[in-house]
Protein backbone atom coordinates (compact mmCIF):
# COMPACT_ATOMS: atom_id res chain seq x y z
CA UNK A 1 0.00 0.00 0.00
CA UNK A 2 1.25 3.45 -0.98
CA UNK A 3 0.95 6.53 1.23
CA UNK A 4 1.36 9.49 -1.12
CA UNK A 5 2.98 12.36 0.79
CA UNK A 6 3.55 14.94 -1.94
CA UNK A 7 3.63 15.29 -5.71
CA UNK A 8 4.48 18.08 -8.09
CA UNK A 9 4.70 18.74 -11.81
CA UNK A 10 6.62 21.51 -13.44
CA UNK A 11 10.07 22.84 -14.35
CA UNK A 12 13.14 21.97 -12.29
CA UNK A 13 14.58 24.52 -9.89
CA UNK A 14 17.99 25.74 -11.04
CA UNK A 15 21.00 24.85 -8.89
CA UNK A 16 24.76 25.14 -9.32
CA UNK A 17 25.94 21.88 -7.73
CA UNK A 18 24.96 18.32 -6.90
CA UNK A 19 23.55 17.92 -3.40
CA UNK A 20 23.69 14.29 -2.32
CA UNK A 21 21.06 13.54 0.30
CA UNK A 22 18.77 10.85 1.67
CA UNK A 23 15.25 10.90 3.11
CA UNK A 24 12.84 8.69 5.04
CA UNK A 25 10.44 8.20 2.14
CA UNK A 26 10.60 6.78 -1.38
CA UNK A 27 10.66 8.96 -4.47
CA UNK A 28 9.69 8.51 -8.11
CA UNK A 29 10.85 11.02 -10.71
CA UNK A 30 9.40 10.95 -14.24
CA UNK A 31 11.06 13.06 -16.94
CA UNK A 32 8.34 14.76 -19.00
CA UNK A 33 10.58 16.93 -21.15
CA UNK A 34 14.30 17.14 -21.93
CA UNK A 35 16.87 15.20 -19.81
CA UNK A 36 18.38 14.89 -16.33
CA UNK A 37 21.07 12.90 -14.50
CA UNK A 38 20.50 11.10 -11.18
CA UNK A 39 23.78 10.85 -9.25
CA UNK A 40 24.70 7.91 -7.01
CA UNK A 41 26.99 7.79 -3.98
CA UNK A 42 29.75 5.94 -5.88
CA UNK A 43 30.01 8.73 -8.50
CA UNK A 44 27.99 6.79 -11.10
CA UNK A 45 25.05 8.50 -12.77
CA UNK A 46 21.80 7.41 -14.37
CA UNK A 47 21.12 9.33 -17.57
CA UNK A 48 17.39 10.02 -17.89
CA UNK A 49 15.62 11.39 -20.96
CA UNK A 50 12.02 12.21 -21.82
CA UNK A 51 9.72 9.34 -20.81
CA UNK A 52 12.23 7.80 -18.39
CA UNK A 53 11.64 7.33 -14.66
CA UNK A 54 13.84 6.62 -11.65
CA UNK A 55 12.74 4.97 -8.39
CA UNK A 56 14.67 6.08 -5.29
CA UNK A 57 14.22 3.83 -2.23
CA UNK A 58 13.93 5.19 1.28
CA UNK A 59 17.24 6.06 2.94
CA UNK A 60 19.37 5.77 -0.22
CA UNK A 61 21.96 8.48 -0.87
CA UNK A 62 21.36 10.24 -4.18
CA UNK A 63 21.25 13.60 -5.88
CA UNK A 64 20.41 15.24 -9.19
CA UNK A 65 22.88 17.04 -11.43
CA UNK A 66 22.10 20.70 -12.23
CA UNK A 67 19.69 21.05 -15.12
CA UNK A 68 21.63 21.11 -18.38
CA UNK A 69 18.88 22.92 -20.29
CA UNK A 70 16.18 25.45 -19.46
CA UNK A 71 13.20 23.39 -20.67
CA UNK A 72 13.51 20.48 -18.19
CA UNK A 73 10.13 19.39 -16.79
CA UNK A 74 9.46 16.43 -14.55
CA UNK A 75 6.81 14.80 -12.37
CA UNK A 76 7.86 14.01 -8.80
CA UNK A 77 6.19 11.71 -6.26
CA UNK A 78 7.22 11.33 -2.62
CA UNK A 79 5.58 8.45 -0.78
CA UNK A 80 5.93 5.74 1.83
CA UNK A 81 5.61 2.02 1.14
CA UNK A 82 4.13 -0.67 3.31
CA UNK A 83 7.00 -1.79 5.54
CA UNK A 84 6.28 -5.44 4.74
CA UNK A 85 7.82 -4.92 1.30
CA UNK A 86 11.54 -5.48 1.98
CA UNK A 87 12.62 -6.30 -1.57
CA UNK A 88 13.67 -2.80 -2.60
CA UNK A 89 16.61 -1.93 -4.85
CA UNK A 90 19.77 -0.96 -2.98
CA UNK A 91 20.44 2.03 -5.25
CA UNK A 92 18.26 4.35 -7.36
CA UNK A 93 16.67 2.17 -10.04
CA UNK A 94 16.13 3.36 -13.62
CA UNK A 95 12.71 1.97 -14.51
CA UNK A 96 12.68 -0.46 -17.44
CA UNK A 97 10.49 0.56 -20.35
CA UNK A 98 7.64 -1.77 -21.22
CA UNK A 99 4.11 -1.13 -22.34
CA UNK A 100 2.75 -1.16 -18.79
CA UNK A 101 5.20 1.48 -17.53
CA UNK A 102 4.73 3.61 -20.65
CA UNK A 103 0.94 3.38 -20.30
CA UNK A 104 1.11 4.37 -16.64
CA UNK A 105 3.55 7.24 -17.27
CA UNK A 106 1.17 8.67 -19.89
CA UNK A 107 -1.71 8.21 -17.44
CA UNK A 108 0.30 10.07 -14.77
CA UNK A 109 0.89 12.95 -17.16
CA UNK A 110 -2.78 13.33 -18.10
CA UNK A 111 -4.11 12.89 -14.57
CA UNK A 112 -1.51 15.15 -12.95
CA UNK A 113 -2.48 17.97 -15.32
CA UNK A 114 -6.13 17.47 -14.33
CA UNK A 115 -5.23 17.47 -10.64
CA UNK A 116 -3.16 20.64 -10.96
CA UNK A 117 -5.99 22.48 -12.68
CA UNK A 118 -9.07 21.03 -10.97
CA UNK A 119 -7.73 19.66 -7.69
CA UNK A 120 -10.51 17.07 -7.68
CA UNK A 121 -10.37 14.58 -4.77
CA UNK A 122 -11.34 11.89 -7.31
CA UNK A 123 -8.35 12.77 -9.49
CA UNK A 124 -6.03 12.65 -6.47
CA UNK A 125 -7.43 9.26 -5.46
CA UNK A 126 -6.87 7.92 -8.98
CA UNK A 127 -3.35 9.37 -8.99
CA UNK A 128 -2.59 7.55 -5.74
CA UNK A 129 -4.02 4.31 -7.20
CA UNK A 130 -1.96 4.60 -10.38
CA UNK A 131 1.19 5.27 -8.34
CA UNK A 132 0.51 2.18 -6.22
CA UNK A 133 0.07 0.10 -9.38
CA UNK A 134 3.20 1.57 -10.99
CA UNK A 135 5.46 0.92 -7.98
CA UNK A 136 4.24 -2.66 -7.54
CA UNK A 137 4.87 -3.26 -11.25
CA UNK A 138 8.43 -1.90 -11.28
CA UNK A 139 9.34 -3.76 -8.08
CA UNK A 140 8.09 -6.99 -9.65
CA UNK A 141 10.11 -6.26 -12.79
CA UNK A 142 13.20 -5.49 -10.70
CA UNK A 143 13.00 -8.89 -8.98
CA UNK A 144 12.08 -10.93 -12.06
CA UNK A 145 14.71 -12.94 -13.94
CA UNK A 146 15.09 -12.19 -17.67
CA UNK A 147 12.64 -14.01 -19.93
CA UNK A 148 12.97 -15.14 -23.57
CA UNK A 149 12.82 -12.34 -26.11
CA UNK A 150 9.84 -13.92 -27.88
CA UNK A 151 7.70 -13.66 -24.75
CA UNK A 152 8.67 -10.00 -24.32
CA UNK A 153 7.61 -9.30 -27.91
CA UNK A 154 4.34 -11.19 -27.46
CA UNK A 155 3.63 -9.30 -24.24
CA UNK A 156 4.30 -6.04 -26.09
CA UNK A 157 1.62 -6.97 -28.62
CA UNK A 158 -0.81 -7.76 -25.80
CA UNK A 159 -0.19 -4.39 -24.12
CA UNK A 160 -0.51 -2.62 -27.46
CA UNK A 161 -3.62 -4.33 -28.80
CA UNK A 162 -5.38 -5.79 -25.75
CA UNK A 163 -8.38 -7.93 -26.65
CA UNK A 164 -7.66 -7.42 -30.35
CA UNK A 165 -4.41 -9.39 -29.96
CA UNK A 166 -4.67 -12.90 -31.43
CA UNK A 167 -2.20 -15.66 -32.29
CA UNK A 168 -2.42 -14.85 -36.00
CA UNK A 169 -2.04 -11.08 -35.52
CA UNK A 170 0.93 -11.67 -33.20
CA UNK A 171 2.62 -13.96 -35.71
CA UNK A 172 2.11 -11.38 -38.46
CA UNK A 173 3.46 -8.54 -36.28
CA UNK A 174 6.58 -10.57 -35.46
CA UNK A 175 7.14 -11.59 -39.09
CA UNK A 176 6.49 -15.28 -38.40
CA UNK A 177 4.20 -17.93 -39.82
CA UNK A 178 1.83 -19.63 -37.39
CA UNK A 179 3.94 -22.84 -37.30
CA UNK A 180 7.08 -20.76 -36.68
CA UNK A 181 5.44 -18.89 -33.81
CA UNK A 182 4.20 -22.12 -32.21
CA UNK A 183 7.63 -23.72 -32.55
CA UNK A 184 9.46 -20.70 -31.09
CA UNK A 185 6.90 -20.45 -28.31
CA UNK A 186 7.39 -24.11 -27.38
CA UNK A 187 11.17 -23.58 -27.21
CA UNK A 188 10.71 -20.43 -25.11
CA UNK A 189 8.57 -22.35 -22.62
CA UNK A 190 11.18 -25.13 -22.40
CA UNK A 191 13.86 -22.55 -21.55
CA UNK A 192 11.97 -21.37 -18.45
CA UNK A 193 12.15 -22.97 -15.00
CA UNK A 194 9.46 -25.69 -14.64
CA UNK A 195 7.41 -23.58 -12.24
CA UNK A 196 7.26 -20.71 -14.77
CA UNK A 197 6.42 -22.73 -17.91
CA UNK A 198 2.64 -22.63 -17.55
CA UNK A 199 1.46 -22.55 -21.17
CA UNK A 200 1.54 -25.12 -23.94
CA UNK A 201 0.12 -22.84 -26.66
CA UNK A 202 0.45 -19.15 -27.60
CA UNK A 203 -3.32 -18.65 -27.26
CA UNK A 204 -3.18 -19.66 -23.61
CA UNK A 205 -0.33 -17.24 -22.95
CA UNK A 206 -2.18 -14.35 -24.62
CA UNK A 207 -5.40 -15.01 -22.69
CA UNK A 208 -3.55 -15.40 -19.38
CA UNK A 209 -1.52 -12.21 -19.86
CA UNK A 210 -4.60 -10.19 -20.81
CA UNK A 211 -6.43 -11.59 -17.78
CA UNK A 212 -3.47 -10.69 -15.54
CA UNK A 213 -3.43 -7.10 -16.82
CA UNK A 214 -7.15 -6.79 -16.21
CA UNK A 215 -6.77 -8.29 -12.74
CA UNK A 216 -4.08 -5.79 -11.80
CA UNK A 217 -6.31 -2.92 -12.92
CA UNK A 218 -9.13 -4.29 -10.78
CA UNK A 219 -6.89 -4.82 -7.76
CA UNK A 220 -4.69 -1.77 -7.89
CA UNK A 221 -6.65 1.07 -9.49
CA UNK A 222 -9.95 2.86 -9.01
CA UNK A 223 -10.80 2.87 -12.71
CA UNK A 224 -14.41 2.05 -13.53
CA UNK A 225 -14.82 -1.45 -14.98
CA UNK A 226 -16.19 0.04 -18.20
CA UNK A 227 -13.01 2.15 -18.47
CA UNK A 228 -10.81 -0.93 -17.94
CA UNK A 229 -12.73 -2.72 -20.70
CA UNK A 230 -12.15 0.26 -22.98
CA UNK A 231 -8.42 0.46 -22.17
CA UNK A 232 -8.03 -3.24 -22.94
CA UNK A 233 -9.87 -2.75 -26.24
CA UNK A 234 -12.86 -5.01 -25.59
CA UNK A 235 -15.92 -4.17 -27.66
CA UNK A 236 -17.97 -3.52 -24.54
CA UNK A 237 -18.13 -4.22 -20.81
CA UNK A 238 -20.22 -7.36 -21.34
CA UNK A 239 -17.60 -8.98 -23.60
CA UNK A 240 -14.93 -8.08 -21.07
CA UNK A 241 -16.95 -9.52 -18.17
CA UNK A 242 -17.54 -12.82 -20.01
CA UNK A 243 -13.85 -13.10 -20.89
CA UNK A 244 -12.71 -12.34 -17.36
CA UNK A 245 -15.17 -14.72 -15.69
CA UNK A 246 -14.26 -17.51 -18.13
CA UNK A 247 -10.58 -17.18 -17.18
CA UNK A 248 -10.87 -16.54 -13.43
CA UNK A 249 -14.24 -17.90 -12.34
CA UNK A 250 -15.17 -14.43 -11.02
CA UNK A 251 -16.97 -11.49 -12.54
CA UNK A 252 -14.84 -8.31 -12.58
CA UNK A 253 -16.97 -6.87 -9.75
CA UNK A 254 -16.59 -9.98 -7.58
CA UNK A 255 -12.86 -10.22 -8.31
CA UNK A 256 -12.30 -6.58 -7.32
CA UNK A 257 -14.24 -7.04 -4.09
CA UNK A 258 -12.32 -10.22 -3.20
CA UNK A 259 -8.82 -9.01 -4.11
CA UNK A 260 -8.90 -5.28 -3.46
CA UNK A 261 -5.46 -4.01 -2.33
CA UNK A 262 -6.62 -0.74 -0.74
Amino acid sequence: MIELLYWSIGPAARSEKILLHRHDYCQLEVILQSRRRCCLSDRRTLALTQGDAVFIPQGVLHGFAPAEVDDLKYLSFKFRLDKTDTHLPETPYAVKHDFMTDFLINSFRELALKCSTAGSPLHLELLNGLLDMFVKHILREHRTAPEPELLKKMREQIFRHGAKCSVSSTAEALGLSLPQLRNKFRKAMHSLPPEAAHYSRPAGFIAAELTAIAGRHLQESDLEISRIAELLQFNNIYTFSRFFKHNTGFSPQAYRKKNRRF
